[in-house]
Parts: C-alpha cells; sequence; structure tokens
C-alpha cells in the first residue's frame, strides 16, 4: 500500500508515512514535537492541529468544539492519516527552546564557592624524544612524566583507541602534546590527547534533565562559569506529561524504553550541538559532562529498566551509577568524555534532589532547613548537617508550563508577574507581545484572582465578575488579548494548578511531621525550580504553594538541579559532598504516611482549609 505524504507548516517539513498513521506519529518523524502530555491518548487536548486540505479519519473527540471542527481542527494523537495532507502546527502544541543563560562568577547557587578541580583537567607535557639510550615505550613516557612532572599519583588507564592513534601523534607534534585526565574512583583515565599546548581551553557540559524540560550549560572549566546555556522541552512529554506514563509506554509499547531514551537524548544532544556550534568549537573540544535528574529520569536517559521503581517496594536498578563514557551514554561530544550522574536515594528521590540540597548547602547547616523543588516531580528535603530526610509528590507540570491551556516556560513573551486585573496589571518577559503565561505568572494571577473576588477558595470562577466568559471546556478568564489570541486561565487550568501546589505543599507538612516538626520549626525554606527568583513570595503564599513564614526566611535558589551539576563538573569537593548527601539521606514514602492525604485533602483549597494558619502566621518583610 503506498505511502502518503504529510507537510507541516509553517516549516514546510513533509514526511511519508503508512495509511492510518496518527498525525502525531508523522510529525515526531518529521522533527516537529508536539504537546502530547496524556500519552497519545485523547485525554489532554495539547495536540491541536488544523488539517488546511487532505483526507483525515477524525474519530470523535470531546475535547474539541463544534466551532473547532468546522475550522479543521483535530487533535494530532487521533487524527489517522488517509491520504496527502497539508497540517498547521500552531504554537500552542509545540513544544519549543527555551532560551536561558546564567551569569555567575562562582561555583555556587547560594554562596558557597568548592575546592577547584574540573571533571577532566589538561596537563602539557614536552616529552623527551626516545633514543639508542632511552627505550621507554609511547605509553610508559606519557606515564612517568605524568607522575614525576605533574604529581598525580595512581594507576593509569588509556583506552585502546588512543594507543592506536599514538604513535604517530607523538611523532607529528615533536612529543609536544596536551593530555586529558579524569579521575575515576582509585584511577586516572586518559580520555584525550592533543598535539601541542591547549590546556588553555578545556569545556565541559553539565545538564538538568527534568521531566517537562531539559537544561543545559557548556561551561569553561578553566574559568569556571557557564559559556551559554539553553532550555529545551523533555521530548518525552510525546509520551505522556508524568514519569509514571511513561513508564506504561515504555512497557506497553514494542522498544517503548528506546523511544524514551532517544527523546531525552534528542533534547541533551540538541543543546550540546547548538552551544558547541555557537562557542565555535567542536565536539571534540567538550571534554566531560555532568548531569542531574530524578531517578525515573536518569534510568530513561541510559535505557536503565524503571519499571520496578512503580511497583511496590518502588525500588530502581541503581541510586550510584559506575564510571561512564559518552559513548556509552549516546552524548554526542568526544566519545571517551566521562560522564559523571549526581547520585540518587531512592526510586522517586534522584539526582536533581541530591544537587539541590548540594547546591543551597543546607547538608551543612546547624539549622534546620527545608528546599522544596517546585517541579513535576515535587522533591522536599528536610534537615541540616546532624540529619537529612526526604519525600517527593507527584506534583505534575502545570508550573512548568504545560497541562494548562497558555501555558510556557519563563521564555521570552511569557507573562511573569500579575499585580491586578487590565492592561497593565501584568509584566511580559522581554520586550515582546504576551504568547502565554509562566509559573510565576500563574502564581501571581492566582493570588490576584482570589485577592479580588474573581475566583472563590475552590478555585472556581464567579460567572458575574469582570473578565469572566464560557470558554470551550468551562469558565475562563480573560487575561489579554496577544497577536489575535486570547490568553485565558480556565477552570480546569485553575484545578490542575490547584493540585499540584496542593502536592508541594502536602509533601512538606507530611515530612516534617514525620520527624515530629512543624513549619515554625524551620529557620530557612530554599525554593528551587525553574522560575527561581521570579516566584513573588506573597502571592505563593496568598494560594497556599508556602507556608506563612516570614518572607526572610524564603531564599530563592533558580535551578538548584543545574547548579549542582556544575559544582559537581567543577570541584572533587563538590562530588565528595555530593556522594555523601546521597548516602544519608532518608528516605520516606509519602504513600505509606497516614497523614500525606489529610494535608492533601485540606490543601486543595485556596490558601487552606486552615485559614487562620496563613492569616495570622506570617510577617511581611
Amino acid at each position: 500500500m503506498a505511502d502518503y505524504k504529510v507537510t507541516f507548516y509553517p516549516e514546510g517539513k513533509s514526511v511519508e508515512v503508512p495509511v492510518d498513521t496518527t498525525i502525531l506519529r508523522a510529525a515526531h518523524e518529521a522533527g516537529i514535537r508536539l504537546d502530547a502530555r496524556c500519552g497519545g491518548q485523547g485525554t489532554c487536548g495539547a495536540c491541536r492541529v488544523r488539517v488546511i486540505n487532505g483526507n483525515v479519519h477524525l474519530p470523535p473527540s470531546g475535547k474539541l468544539s463544534l466551532s473547532d471542527k468546522k475550522k479543521g481542527i483535530c487533535l494530532a494523537c487521533l487524527a489517522l492519516v488517509r491520504g496527502d495532507l497539508d497540517v498547521e502546527v500552531p504554537f500552542s502544541s509545540r513544544l519549543e527552546p527555551a532560551d536561558l543563560f546564567e551569569e555567575t562568577g562562582e561555583n555556587s547557587a547560594c554562596g558557597y564557592v568548592f575546592s577547584p578541580g574540573p571533571l577532566t583537567e589538561k596537563f602539557f607535557l614536552e616529552l623527551p624524544e626516545p633514543d639508542k639510550h632511552d627505550r621507554l615505550c609511547d605509553w610508559e613516557r606519557i606515564r612517568r612524566h605524568l607522575r614525576s612532572r605533574c604529581e598525580l599519583e595512581g594507576e593509569f588507564e588509556i583506552p585502546l583507541e588512543l594507543l592506536r592513534c599514538l604513535p604517530g601523534l607523538l611523532r607529528a607534534a615533536g612529543w609536544k602534546v596536551t593530555v586529558s585526565l579524569t579521575r575515576a574512583p582509585g584511577y586516572f583515565v586518559v580520555t584525550r590527547i592533543e598535539a601541542g599546548d591547549t590546556s588553555g581551553e578545556n569545556y565541559g557540559f553539565c545538564f538538568d534533565i527534568g521531566t517537562t524540560t531539559i537544561s543545559g550549560q557548556l561551561v569553561d572549566l578553566n574559568a569556571r562559569k557557564p559559556v551559554s546555556g539553553m532550555t529545551v522541552y523533555n521530548a518525552q512529554a510525546a509520551f505522556g506529561s508524568d514519569v509514571i506514563s511513561r513508564i506504561v509506554h515504555s512497557q506497553q509499547s514494542p522498544g517503548g524504553l528506546e523511544q524514551l531514551r532517544c527523546a531525552a537524548l534528542e533534547g541533551v544532544n540538541r543543546i550540546a550541538a547548538d552551544l558547541i556550534k555557537a562557542a565555535k568549537l567542536a565536539k571534540e573540544d567538550v571534554g566531560c559532562v555532568s548531569f542531574a535528574g530524578n531517578t525515573i529520569m536518569t534510568h530513561m536517559l541510559l535505557g536503565i529498566e524503571p519499571k520496578y521503581i512503580r511497583r511496590e517496594p518502588y525500588l530502581p536498578v541503581v541510586n550510584e551509577l559506575p564510571y561512564l563514557t559518552a559513548r556509552e551514554s549516546g552524548i554526542c561530544i568526544a566519545g571517551s568524555a566521562p560522564v559523571y550522574a549526581l547520585p540518587g536515594v531512592a526510586g522517586y528521590a534522584g539526582g536533581d534532589l541530591t544537587a539541590g540540597v548540594l547546591a543551597c548547602g543546607m547538608h551543612r547547616s546547624g539549622e534546620v532547613c527545608l528546599l522544596i523543588d517546585v517541579g513535576t516531580n515535587g522533591e522536599i528535603a528536610l534537615g541540616g548537617s546532624e540529619f537529612i530526610v526526604c519525600a517527593a509528590a507527584s506534583a505534575g507540570p502545570a508550573f512548568e508550563g504545560s497541562g494548562v491551556t497558555c501555558g510556557m516556560r519563563a521564555a521570552s513573551g511569557a507573562i511573569q508577574k500579575v499585580s491586578s486585573p487590565g492592561r497593565d496589571g501584568y509584566e511580559v518577559n522581554g520586550d515582546v507581545a504576551a504568547r502565554g503565561i509562566c509559573g510565576s505568572g500563574y502564581i501571581d494571577l492566582l493570588a490576584m484572582l482570589l485577592r479580588e473576588g474573581i475566583m472563590d477558595r475552590n478555585g472556581r470562577l464567579k460567572q458575574e465578575a469582570p473578565g469572566v466568559r464560557p470558554g470551550a471546556h468551562g469558565s475562563e478568564y480573560l487575561v489579554c488579548s496577544s497577536g489575535g489570541e486570547d490568553i485565558v486561565i480556565s477552570e480546569a487550568d485553575i484545578e490542575n494548578l490547584k493540585r499540584a501546589k496542593a502536592a508541594i505543599y502536602a509533601a512538606a507538612s507530611a515530612l516534617l511531621k514525620h520527624v515530629g516538626m512543624d513549619f515554625a520549626g524551620v529557620s530557612r525554606v530554599y525554593i528551587s525550580g525553574g522560575f527561581g527568583s521570579c516566584i513573588n513570595v506573597e502571592s505563593a503564599k496568598e494560594i497556599g504553594l508556602l507556608p506563612a513564614l516570614e518572607n526572610k526566611r524564603f531564599v530563592f535558589c533558580g535551578n538548584t538541579s543545574l547548579s549542582g551539576a556544575r559544582s559537581v563538573l567543577l570541584s572533587p569537593q563538590a562530588r565528595g559532598e555530593a556522594a555523601e548527601i546521597a548516602s544519608r539521606m532518608t528516605y520516606c514514602e509519602l504513600s505509606l504516611e497516614p497523614s500525606y492525604m489529610e494535608e492533601y485533602m485540606a490543601a486543595l483549597f485556596f490558601p487552606h482549609t486552615d485559614l487562620e494558619g496563613f492569616t495570622g502566621g506570617g510577617e511581611r518583610g
């Protein structure tokens, strides 16, 4: 049977697919990533596209109105190709990258500077030429020089591929070469040998492998600071918005785990390629990688079976990964370059939480601190120098711009602050028209709707309130009109955001109860997440996302998963502390905590059922 041609606009990209292929699958093959957070089940309504021309079979869907259908709009995950097609993909249905640059002169999110020592170090060697009195073999000549002149103690290993190139390289370079070394447990590994002195140019990558997004930075290892950075949506979202739906996909679809691995690698390698090109480097110039991610993301990135994390007693295959190379992991830099993964703690407490504790420095504090990671897989850590306990709660991706009608990352065009109704009541990131709302904007928006009486404590919009109107799927509030498109928040969006904030707050509250404490006993609350310092703490307290404590107790740390990954890239001290943190953190399984569900149900209101605790427990300033 003949294949049909599907062309996607505005790119004009075409792909040929067999009959009854979904438009979602065709888009994937064309390299166009659509938001299919439900895993392609037709339940989320996020993958809306418009069929401009052609024959397509459209199964019924409650996610589309009659008006939508008249315009040719359909769900890409359900629509089946029955002929040549022209398909328009709107911005709102795409998983697009957002540029990110973090300027930092030091190697810490919260002021602590680790001792220097990058994961890969370069040593320039001026080797004596062999003669009849000096018959050392080529490799031994390098090894002895490293020990004597560079004062390195331990064993050295060199890959076979480098040995094959060694004789010609040494002689062509006049016995003057730069050796890249990585310290593995108990020994050194030679990862690259270059002609001449290239020790002044040493680069590495650090990554945060998030459920919703992947962030990366190209780091100058000599200068100890990032050169550039970038964030992209995790293409795994095409198989589900949360880690559980992705595990299900890995089990139910042939080759599902490999699909998920390739989707995560696609984001990592896209960032790597773009940043390498922008810096005018070659991929071989990047000598090491570090990354942090939750346990399931780490397993999927490396193609390790994750299914037992979902099953009681929720066990991962590995928490601390062995020595890896870029070639083994599929990361497109120098093949022998080392890849360091921050160690995790349990099935739902991964290396990203270890990175967060490391970045904020709470493991050194003599006081009790709380770390709250506002993300899809909301992770919480509590403690200090004497103890650390942790937990995780599935918050969903709403605060990361996914699962809500007009959600987006904190990129150019995102409404990031809201103070009042009307045209002058919001602030847009960048000097551009508004395109959507990011996490910090949603927090402000919910607080404003509650404060102005437009929304009740249960999250229902009041029909008579200004700006409230009927929408395709219930009532919605019009935030603004921009570029011919209305930016709105619907009651369904509010419900998703309410559940996300309830899960995060309840996890923190239940963890405190687990150790016999409450929020009053916490000296400092570290807030991490992609939107970092953009969160208005008063707004967060008004909606019940954060506890009603004095503002001075809150510290916003930004993306601590990325910061922690950068720290271990740059310092052996940080790598040692990361291992120590992971080994002494105690994981608390919230599903076994009687108080968690009680706390969660109580938090399913704005701000909470305990109004007194939120109106009288905190102070401004």
